[in-house]
């Protein structure tokens, strides 16, 4: 189930792995389905939400495994009460009836644990169906409602491949694949947002400015994050947007307390005669609140609106009281929630923002949506998880708003994944995880959904409770007992084996039907049993394991109030796409701010892609400004490609990459080499990546590739 999300993305997984799921809770114990469901619910989220403890992880190294694995024990609880009540409903519904009723349960446990003050809606089976045809579904029953259409087809192909695989279980199954079949295709056919055009509406843009968490909230950052966003959004006026949107916090101080950029801010949204919508904390009578603050095309703050679903743990601690006595809660924050709705009043447009979590709960954007708003804005800070599979999730989240709500929305990261998205979930516009960029895109009309009509989420999980209540334990209040449950538990064997009883006539001549020994099925098969278990625990024991590891290498990083001096060693890091690189050392030194790095005697420095070598290259020093990535390397430079067939290379004394400008400058003499040549010399080389041109001063000699 766990491929069935990103980065695999092979939402098929996720039908076949609850159907593993419903063919071992089928004719298993409450008890023993509830253990078998939490087992692979702990496997799931272990795996699915990893990527919680990524930057985090290291506050409290070597524990940060913890911040998995809790959290996906208590998760996990939801598969193992859907379990439970999969195996009662074996027991007591009508057989070919007791899979619906399965499914409405897991669909209805994935609902409460979505749900609440402390619901975690993030890994829904339903996120992972975003670009297929079942995605219509979703603007009819929400997310819930898909889950359990696809949980359908799961628990009747487990039905269907349980044995002893009696044409009635297999043509109830058939019936069942063949209704949620029509159902996705009228879905389709009534789709409000089916022919919704892309073309036309109001320029709406986003910023993404790319600042890595472990340097965000340093004071080196804050004039960095000012500098950065400004020169966005004035990048921007050319295409005259209605509305600019920034990340979540990205000016990591109380706005409303610093007049001086207060007026800058003013003064920016007049120059570029847009809606300007920036991320900070606001401070209110002695309480903190994560804000987005509306300054108006004309220079005014129209609005503030204050995050309302806090994350738990993370910017609230339940139960302060008790929990505070901890010494590692002292790294929770203690931000306020916000008490009103956000629907605000926009440069011509009623918005509806979302800042980060609020955007997994799907009654939040509903409720925006009824009260009016046809813009949904959600700014989020992802640097949290790096490049992991974190951020893929959260923006795939945003696709699921737009297809439930019918309504356009436009997503601001921090380091990304920012993006338009149309009412249809299709991506309009879209800026790459680990990018300095501005978006911007045409955002028109929004044609809403009956999900939204019928109020979201609730009356679904209301009509999975019934359904379940009417399938599963109607029966048992017919007949009670426990005499019903064994009468029960026979006539369900004979009728699953009345195809394949043996016949026998004995001596008086009689024809007697006689059940095989195995019949009398009120759990799984004993073997099969302990080959489930003892490959739950190797996989959880290897899990717990690479998260301890993951854990005990984490270093918490030091604060920044001194240099830094590190001998000997190597360095390695990873970036999106599959880049990666490491670098061997003699000696490195920071600054008293630690964001300027010196490398002395870069012995041997690799790049790779895909774990393939593409350069290696020398240097007697190197500089490395953290907060910018600029980076310059001096003395004997060398840098040459690792390619047996066409190997290629050049040695100079200077080297210089501007992160900002994307520029490579070779400005002093520099000598390129190859296989086939004996050497290019140039005066000076500048590489523009933007424009992809080359501008050569003073070159002599030949290159050839």
């Amino acid at each position: 189930m766990a491929c069935a999300l990103p980065k695999v993305d092979l939402p098929v997984c996720a039908i076949f792995g609850m159907a593993g799921l419903f063919f071992v809770w089928f004719g298993a114990r409450p008890k023993r389905a509830f253990l078998l469901g939490w087992i692979a619910g702990l496997l799931f989220f272990s795996i699915t939400a990893s990527w919680t403890g990524e930057t985090a992880g290291a506050l409290i190294a070597p524990f940060g495994f913890l911040l998995v694995l809790i959290p996906s024990a208590l998760e996990a609880l939801a598969f193992g009460l859907a379990g439970m009540l999969t195996a009662l409903a074996w027991q007591r519904a009508r057989p070919h009836l007791a899979p619906l009723a399965g499914a409405a349960a897991f669909a209805g446990c994935e609902w409460l644990r979505s749900s609440g003050p402390f619901g975690a809606p993030f890994e829904g089976i339903s996120t992972a169906f975003v670009s297929t045809p079942v995605a219509p579904l979703l603007a009819f029953v929400g997310s819930f409602g898909t889950t359990f259409a696809l949980a359908v087809v799961a628990a009747y192909l487990a039905h269907a491949c349980s044995p002893p695989r009696t044409p009635p279980a297999l043509r109830a199954s058939g019936i069942a694949l063949l209704g949620v079949t029509i159902t996705l295709v009228i879905a389709w056919l009534l789709w409000p947002a089916r022919n919704i055009p892309t073309n036309s509406g109001m320029t709406v843009a986003a910023l993404q400015g790319n600042i890595r968490q472990e340097l965000k909230w340093s004071p080196q950052a804050f004039k960095l994050s000012i500098e950065r966003y400004v020169k966005l959004t004035e990048s921007l006026a050319p295409a005259h947007p209605a509305i600019v949107l920034w990340p979540e916090t990205v000016i990591t101080t109380n706005l409303n307390m610093d007049p001086t950029l207060m007026i800058t801010f003013q003064e920016l949204a007049r120059r570029v005669h847009a809606e300007l919508i920036v991320g900070s904390l606001q401070l209110v009578d002695g309480s903190e609140y994560n804000a987005l603050y509306f300054f108006t095309p004309d220079g005014r703050l129209d609005d503030v609106y204050r995050k309302r679903q806090l994350v738990p743990f993370a910017e609230t601690l339940p139960f302060p009281e008790v929990l505070g006595k901890i010494a590692v809660t002292s790294l929770v924050s203690r931000f306020a929630a916000g008490d009103v709705d956000g629907v605000i009043n926009a440069n011509g447009s009623v918005v509806g923002p979302l800042i980060c979590w609020e955007s997994a709960f799907s009654d939040l954007a509903v409720e925006d949506v009824r009260s009016g708003a046809n813009l949904l804005l959600i700014a989020t800070d992802d640097a949290w998880f790096g490049t992991s599979a974190g951020p893929y999730q959260h923006a795939q989240i945003a696709q699921v708003r737009a297809l439930e709500t019918g309504t356009w929305v436009l997503r601001a990261g921090a380091t990304g994944i920012s993006e338009l998205i149309a009412p249809n979930g299709s991506i309009v516009a879209q800026a790459p995880l680990g990018t300095m960029n501005a978006i911007s895109g045409l955002a028109g009309v929004s044609p809403g959904t009956p999900y939204v009509a019928i109020g979201g989420s609730v009356p679904i999980a209301a009509g999975l409770a019934l359904l379940y209540i009417g399938i599963g334990v109607r029966r048992r209040r017919r007949y009670g007992g426990s005499d019903y449950e064994h009468g029960e538990r026979l006539s369900r064997t004979f009728e699953r084996h009345a195809y394949n009883v043996l016949a026998a006539e004995p001596a008086a001549g009689n024809r007697i039907l006689a059940l095989p020994a195995s019949g009398i099925r009120t759990t799984i098969n004993p073997l099969r049993k302990r080959i489930l278990i003892t490959a739950a625990c190797l996989f959880l024991g290897y899990v717990a394991y690479e998260l301890w590891l993951a854990g005990e290498d984490t270093i918490t990083p030091p604060a920044a109030n001194g240099p830094l001096h590190f001998g000997e060693g190597t360095v390695r890091g990873e970036r999106e796409g599959g880049h990666s690189w490491s670098i061997s050392y003699e000696k490195i030194t920071s600054d008293a701010n630690q964001s300027v790095l010196q490398i002395d005697g870069v012995r041997k420095g690799l790049f790779y892609q895909k774990n393939k070598p593409l350069l290696e290259f020398t240097a007697e020093h190197a500089v490395v400004n953290v907060l910018t990535s600029d980076f310059s390397a001096s003395g004997k430079v060398h840098v040459e490609s690792v390619d047996r067939k066409h190997p290629r290379a050049f040695d100079t004394d200077l080297l210089q990459w501007s992160q900002a400008t994307q520029q490579l400058d070779l400005p002093n003499s520099t000598i390129f080499h190859s296989r086939s040549s004996h050497g290019l010399t140039t005066g000076s080389l500048t590489l523009d990546i933007p424009t992809g041109t080359i501008h050569i001063k003073q070159m002599r000699g030949n290159f050839l590739p």
